[in-house]
C-alpha cells in the first residue's frame, strides 16, 4: 500500500468543516449522538479518501473554543491542513486561534477551503477572500490556493480533490523517521466485538509491526500487537506519519484511558519535566513571563504545567528555550510540537483566545534547569551536540546507551555518529560526558596533592583509599577510568599499585634518629605515652616528620597503633601481656577497676589497652569482665 496522507481540517466552529469532509469522502465523521443533535463535532472524526497516490486520511477537528484540546490532538498529527473559512461569516476568533495552533504544531503545507460559497454574492466572496488573504499573510498558508466550495456543486468539489492531490504529492517526498523509537499518541479507544480493544492515532515515529511487545504510558501497561490497520486497510507493519488502529485484545478501555502513547516496551518513559523551545504567539499584546501556569497540549495528552524561561522572558513571536515543569508525569516523542494554552484572556482583545504560545519538546528533563542551563538546552537542538549535552546532564550518575537513543528527537543512526565523535566515557552500556566529570578530575588531582603533603616520604596513594578519600560512592570502574585519563594527560603518574603526582619525588624526611627517638619516647611514656597530636611537640618537630616517622617504626615493628589517635612502644605492650598473664595466674577475672590498678593508666589508656589485650587473644571479654583466653 502506498504512503497517503493524513490531512486535518481547521477552522472555526460551524464553518463547514465536517460537510467538507463527508462531501469528499461520503463519510460522515460525526458519530455521537449529541454531535448530530447540536450541528458541531465535539470529539476528532475520521475519514478517508482514495487517490492514485495513495489513501488520504482525513481527520476532523472540533470548530468551537470549548473543544480546542480535541482539536489540537487532531492537529498534532497531521501532514497538512484543509484551512477551512466560510464565506458567509469570514475569518472569526478561531479561525485566527486555530491558525496560530497550526503554526505552534509545525504543519507547514495546506490550502483554504472557502466554505458556502453559495451562500454570498460574488462581491463579498471577494471581500472574504482579501480578507483571508490578509489573515494568513506571515503563515505556512501565504501564497496558498485559496479554493472555493459549496456543498453539492461537483466542479467546486473536484477543484478541492485536485488541491488535496496537489498536497499528497509535496508529502509524498518528505522523509519519515523510521529508526527511532515507535510512538503514537492515542486519540480514540473502543472496542469491536471479537477483537476486543483498539487504539487508533497517527504514527509520530518508528515501525510497528504485528506481534511486538507494546507499552501504554504514562500507566506503564504492557500489551501484545495482535492485528494492525493503516488507513482502514489491515497490514503487518505501521510507519510514520499513518493513521494507524492497533488491536490490543487483552487489554480493557479503563486501563488505555490511563495513557496518552503507545511505544514499544525500549521506548520513551513517562516524566515531569521537558527540555524545550518555546515560541509566544506574535498577536500577544505582552512577553510571557518566568513562571507562567497553563495547560501544555502534547500529543494528544493535556496536562498542567508552568513554564520555566531561562531567558526570564518570551517576548512575542521570537524562539526562547524553557523547561516545561508538569504537574504529573507523561511520555512523549522527543522532537514533538506542544502548544501552550493559559487561564487568562488579554482585556480587549476578543481576537485572542486562551492560546499562548508552544514549541518543540527537546528531551525528557534531568533536573530543574536554570538561567546558566540556556546552553544546554540550546544544545540539544544540534544533533552533534545533543548526545554529549544530554549524558553530561546525568552528571556522575551517567546514562545507558539505550536511554540516549529514545531520549532525543533524531534517528539513531545520527546520535550513534555524534557518540562516536564525543567526549563520552563508555563503560560496558553505561556512558558518562566528560564535561561532567571535570569536578571530579579536579578532586582527585587535588587528593593526590594532599595525600603528598600529609605523606611527603611516601611514593603515593593506593588507587583504592584514594577513591575512599575522594568519592567512595563511586563505581570503582569509573574512577579507575578518570584516574586512567588524568594518567594519559601526565597530570598524574602510576607507581606499582599507588598514584602520584607527576613530578613528584618521596623525601626521606624521617631518618634513623628521628625514629630512635620516637621509640624512646614511647617507651619512656610506657603504658601512657603522648598522644599522636602531642609527639610533634615532644619531638619539637613537624607533624609531617611523626607521621612518617610513625609509619616506619610500625614497618619495622618497633611500637604498634592502637588506635588513631595513640601508638605504644612494642617493648611496653609485651610487658604488660606478661603483667597481665601473672594477674591471672592469681585470679578468674579483671574488671575495669583491676585492669586500671594493672596499667596504672587512667581510663584513656586502660580502655584501649583492654581491647588491645583482646585483640591479641590475650584476654576475652565477658560482660563487663575480662577472663584469660585458654
Amino acid at each position: 500500500m502506498t504512503r497517503g496522507a493524513v490531512i486535518g481540517t481547521a477552522g472555526h466552529v460551524d464553518h463547514g468543516k465536517t460537510t467538507l469532509v463527508r462531501a469528499l469522502t461520503g463519510i460522515d465523521t460525526d458519530r455521537l449522538p449529541e454531535e448530530r443533535a447540536r450541528g458541531i463535532s465535539i470529539e476528532l472524526g475520521f475519514a478517508w479518501l482514495d487517490r492514485p497516490l495513495g489513501r488520504v486520511a482525513f481527520v476532523d477537528v472540533p470548530g468551537h473554543e470549548r473543544f480546542v484540546r480535541q482539536m489540537i490532538a487532531g492537529a498534532a498529527g497531521m501532514d497538512a491542513v484543509l484551512f477551512v473559512v466560510a464565506a458567509d461569516e469570514g475569518v472569526m476568533p478561531q479561525t485566527r486561534e486555530h491558525l496560530d495552533i497550526c503554526r505552534l504544531l509545525g504543519i507547514t503545507r495546506g490550502v483554504v477551503v472557502l466554505t458556502k460559497t453559495d451562500l454570498v454574492a460574488a462581491d463579498w466572496l471577494a471581500l472574504v477572500h482579501d480578507d483571508v488573504a490578509q489573515a494568513v499573510r506571515g503563515t505556512f498558508l501565504e501564497g496558498r490556493p485559496i479554493v472555493p466550495f459549496a456543498n453539492g456543486d461537483e466542479a467546486l468539489r473536484e477543484g478541492v480533490v485536485a488541491a488535496i492531490d496537489a498536497l499528497v504529492d509535496d508529502i509524498a517526498s518528505a522523509a519519515r523517521p523510521l529508526d527511532r523509537p515507535f510512538a503514537l499518541p492515542i486519540d480514540r479507544v473502543f472496542t469491536t466485538p471479537g477483537f476486543g480493544t483498539i487504539v487508533t492515532g497517527t504514527s509520530h515515529s518508528g515501525v510497528l509491526a504485528v506481534g511486538d511487545r507494546v507499552l501504554l504510558e504514562p500507566a506503564g501497561i504492557e500489551a501484545r500487537v495482535r492485528a494492525l490497520e493503516v488507513h482502514g486497510e489491515r497490514v503487518e507493519r505501521a510507519d510514520p506519519g499513518q493513521r494507524v488502529a492497533v488491536n490490543l485484545p487483552a487489554l480493557e478501555v479503563a486501563d488505555v484511558a490511563r495513557s496518552g502513547l503507545l511505544t514499544h516496551v525500549d521506548g520513551p518513559r513517562p516524566t515531569s519535566m521537558i527540555e524545550a523551545t518555546f515560541t509566544a504567539i506574535e498577536r500577544l499584546p505582552l512577553p510571557i513571563e518566568d513562571g507562567e501556569k497553563g495547560l501544555l497540549h502534547l500529543g494528544t495528552e493535556r496536562v498542567e504545567v508552568t513554564l520555566a524561561l531561562l531567558g526570564g522572558v518570551a517576548p512575542p513571536g521570537v524562539e526562547v528555550v524553557a523547561q516545561l515543569r508538569l504537574a504529573q508525569p507523561i511520555a512523549f516523542a522527543p522532537g514533538s510540537r506542544y502548544v501552550l494554552r493559559g487561564f487568562r484572556s488579554w482585556a480587549g482583545r476578543h481576537d485572542l483566545g486562551l492560546t499562548l504560545g508552544g514549541g518543540r519538546a527537546l528531551a525528557p528533563g534531568v533536573r530543574r534547569l536554570r538561567a546558566g542551563d540556556a546552553a544546554y538546552v540550546h544544545a540539544l537542538q544540534d544533533v552533534r551536540r545533543a548526545p554529549a549535552a544530554w549524558i553530561g546532564a546525568h552528571g556522575e550518575a551517567g546514562v545507558t546507551r539505550a536511554e540516549v537513543l529514545v531520549a532525543l528527537p533524531y534517528d539513531r543512526a545520527s546520535i550513534a555518529a555524534s557518540l562516536a565523535g564525543a567526549e563520552v566515557l563508555a563503560i560496558g552500556d553505561r556512558l558518562w560526558a566528560w564535561a561532567a566529570l571535570l569536578h571530579l578530575e579536579a578532586a582527585i588531582v587535588a587528593a593526590v596533592a594532599s595525600y603528598h603533603d600529609q605523606h611527603p616520604g611516601r611514593v603515593g596513594v593506593r588507587a583504592d583509599e584514594l577513591r575512599t578519600r575522594v568519592r567512595p560512592e563511586a563505581a570503582p570502574e569509573l574512577f579507575e577510568a578518570i584516574v586512567d585519563r588524568l594518567v594519559r594527560a601526565r597530570r598524574l603518574v602510576r607507581r606499582a599499585s599507588e598514584v602520584a603526582a607527576t613530578g613528584f619525588v618521596p623525601k626521606r624526611i624521617a631518618d634513623e634518629a628521628l625514629c630512635a627517638a620516637l621509640v624512646e619516647r614511647l617507651q619512656a611514656g610506657g603504658l601512657t605515652p603522648p598522644s599522636i597530636a602531642d609527639l610533634p611537640g615532644a619531638l619539637d618537630c613537624s607533624p609531617a616528620l611523626v607521621r612518617e616517622a610513625i609509619e616506619l617504626t610500625i614497618k619495622a615493628g618497633q611500637i604498634v597503633r592502637v588506635t588513631p589517635e595513640l601508638v605504644f612502644a612494642k617493648a611496653a605492650l609485651v610487658a604488660l601481656e606478661g603483667t597481665t598473664r601473672v594477674y591471672f595466674a592469681h585470679h578468674d577475672r579483671m574488671d575495669a577497676q583491676a585492669l586500671k590498678e594493672l596499667t596504672g593508666a587512667s581510663r584513656r589508656y586502660a580502655i584501649p589497652l583492654g581491647e588491645w589485650l583482646d585483640r591479641a587473644r590475650v584476654t576475652v571479654r565477658v560482660g563487663d569482665e575480662r577472663r584469660l583466653r585458654g
